[in-house]
């Protein structure tokens, strides 16, 4: 089990030999799937997100559906601007 400080220092970890390095003192430990997991977690951390993308998707929130309309397919006699927002 990794404890707190180290899962930190591994997370700052540049390369696989800096993994290595962090885990001399834990030989059981993995540093090749450790590694995989660093890199897996800083990938996803990275990804910026747009914020027109962001608006796009949120639901209609700045939608006028009284002009604009449903943007989500309604049955009849149903109240779209629920699902608008």
């Amino acid at each position: 089990m990794l404890d707190k400080e180290l899962k930190a220092r591994l997370l700052e970890a540049e390369n696989l030999e800096e993994v290595k390095d962090i885990l001399k003192d834990n030989q059981e430990l993995d540093a090749e799937r450790i590694w995989q997991e660093v890199e897996k977690h800083n990938s996803a951390q990275s990804q910026k997100l747009d914020l027109n993308e962001l608006d796009a998707v949120s639901g209609g929130a700045d939608r006028d559906w009284q002009k604009q309309g449903c943007a989500a397919t309604c049955e009849e006699s149903s109240w779209c601007g629920s699902n608008d927002w």
